[in-house]
């Protein structure tokens, strides 16, 4: 019985970190869409900053702005 609790304990630990990454991992994605937004903004339409071979143009503002929301709600409800 002990050695089951301690592996629930273990699972339940685990499942926190796995959670939390996640979560981590949202949040930075967030900020780099909000950076990039913001490059955007200030710069206009071109090449992007980060990897040199995608476009900023209108449409990827709008399906960046949309992704954001997005990483957005997943962070707050996480």
């Amino acid at each position: 019985m002990t050695r089951l609790a301690g592996e629930l304990r273990q699972a339940a630990e685990e499942a926190v970190r796995h959670d939390g990454d996640r979560s981590r991992a949202a949040l930075r994605g967030a900020e780099l869409l909000r950076l990039a937004l913001e490059e955007h903004e200030d710069r206009g339409e071109g090449p992007c900053p980060a990897c040199a071979t995608g476009t900023l143009d209108g449409g990827w503002r709008a399906t960046a702005t949309a992704s954001l929301t997005e990483l957005r709600r997943r962070s707050v409800a996480a």
